[in-house]
């Protein structure tokens, strides 16, 4: 199980004898700790820094996608290199392409109560 942990900013793994291995630690906050569908990476927010980080298995990071944002709570990934990113700060969720970069939409969701959280099924 993969985990994220705020306050601390780390990233760890639980085997199924509920041994801890930390991957990552040192991001100033840290949200939505997932595995990417189509490759053997990791990704998580970090949130203070408003980035969408991806990690290798081991914990190394792969690249950094800047989402323009003060408080970034969540991503998820919708499709390849297609994520949704939750801008808290900004009121808003913004598609991504984290391989070009390129922003594809955003979509307001200031009015609907600002959710923290994202989560998307196929």
């Amino acid at each position: 199980m993969l985990t994220s942990a705020l306050i601390p900013g780390a990233l760890g793994w639980f085997d199924e004898a509920g041994e801890y291995r930390e991957l990552f630690s040192g991001m100033v906050g840290c949200h939505g700790a997932r595995v990417r569908s189509d490759r053997e990476e990791l990704y998580v927010c970090d949130s203070c820094a408003g980035a969408l980080v991806f990690l290798d298995d081991g914990g190394r990071i792969v690249r950094r996608v800047d989402t323009d944002s003060a408080w970034l709570h969540d991503s998820v990934q919708l499709s390849g290199d297609l994520f949704a990113a939750n801008r808290y700060d900004r009121g808003d969720v913004v598609l991504w392409d984290v391989a070009t970069g390129a922003r594809h939409t955003t979509i307001d969701v200031s009015m609907h109560g600002l959710p923290q959280f994202l989560s998307f099924g196929a």
